[in-house]
């Protein structure tokens, strides 16, 4: 049996609030604060994992986490069957030939100096790649994002929406990575250039065997391209699964709400809309019990008491609630 892609189990990664001086100062002795807690996912090669969540719920620490730019805690990251954690920064180079990036300001990440040439093909200079034809390789990249050979000469400010966030997945396959991290893939674009982007990444996954991890609020990209999906609530999995499965049956009021706040496309349709109330409550004064009581709307005495063990809905579908929605909830 083969290694997973990416496997990750029980993570935990904390920041310190305060300096060491000041927690002696008022006798804390625990300065830190868990922005991803017991978080743990499968991606397998060629498939695609969506993480949905509020801003600050901790998709973002998360995918930092997974390529060193955010020290774990504890736990384990394995990409390819090796442990990442605990890796010195100059031993993560090779792996980050492997793992790329897809920034959610496609136009903003690119260097207005740099001709559309010179950003897709930096990644070969960066990792000290030589005797590599650029010319040709910015053919070949273009080509896999449908755009013509022609715009390789353009700066950033001559792009499109759509066009800029082409280039940034052209750059992020220059080295053939295994797995591409899209943050916010389609944010900021129109409902059909979106649609264009969603359906390159289902063809690049489908084509190339490449897998995605896809940071987003926007559930229809969920949904178009992610075969499992995790939701995120104050650095924990509240529900995950079979994205199929969680959008069929889902279980948690989170989930529900994040789901229900977008238009259904069958008017005919009845939906029941779950409404959070309040704010996502500061990760230096994390609820009792289960975290998410203060804006469920099913909260009861027990929610605030006792912190909900892990519950299976269906194959590898799980979620955290002491009193889950019914299995057919529209």
């Amino acid at each position: 049996m083969t290694d997973p892609l990416l496997a990750v189990e029980d993570l935990r990664v904390r920041f310190r609030i305060k300096t060491p001086l000041r927690a002696l100062l008022d006798r804390d002795p625990d300065p830190f604060i868990d922005a991803v807690l017991n978080v743990g996912l499968t991606l397998e090669k060629g498939q695609a994992y969506g993480l949905v969540g509020e801003s600050g719920s901790g998709k973002t620490t998360l995918a930092r986490a997974l390529i060193g730019l955010n020290p774990a805690h504890s736990g384990s990251i394995r990409f390819e069957g090796q442990e990442l954690i605990g890796r010195k920064d100059r031993q993560f180079k090779t792996i980050r030939r492997n793992i790329a990036m897809m920034f959610q300001d496609p136009a903003g990440s690119l260097s207005p100096r740099l001709t559309v040439r010179s950003l897709i093909t930096e990644p070969f200079k960066i990792h000290g790649i030589e005797n590599v034809d650029l010319k040709a390789e910015t053919a070949r990249l273009l080509e896999m994002v449908n755009l013509g050979p022609d715009i390789a000469g353009w700066y950033p400010h001559q792009l499109s929406g759509g066009q800029a966030r082409r280039v940034g997945v052209a750059r992020a396959l220059a080295l053939n990575p295994r797995l591409i991290i899209a943050d916010e893939p389609t944010a900021g674009l129109d409902v059909s250039v979106q649609g264009e982007i969603l359906n390159l990444m289902g063809r690049l996954k489908r084509d190339l065997g490449v897998s995605f991890l896809i940071i987003t609020h926007n559930l229809a990209v969920v949904r178009h391209v992610s075969d499992r999906m995790a939701v995120m609530y104050l650095g924990r999995f509240l529900e995950q699964g079979p994205t199929d499965d969680v959008f069929a049956h889902m279980r948690h009021p989170y989930t529900h709400a994040l789901l229900s706040a977008h238009l259904n496309p069958d008017p005919d349709a009845e939906r029941v809309r779950v409404e959070l109330a309040g704010d996502v409550p500061s990760l230096i004064r994390r609820p009792t019990g289960c975290e998410f009581h203060t804006r469920c709307p099913f909260a009861r005495e027990r929610c605030r008491e006792e912190f909900p063990e892990a519950a299976e809905a269906g194959a590898e579908h799980t979620y955290l609630c002491h009193f889950p929605l019914a299995a057919d909830q529209p």
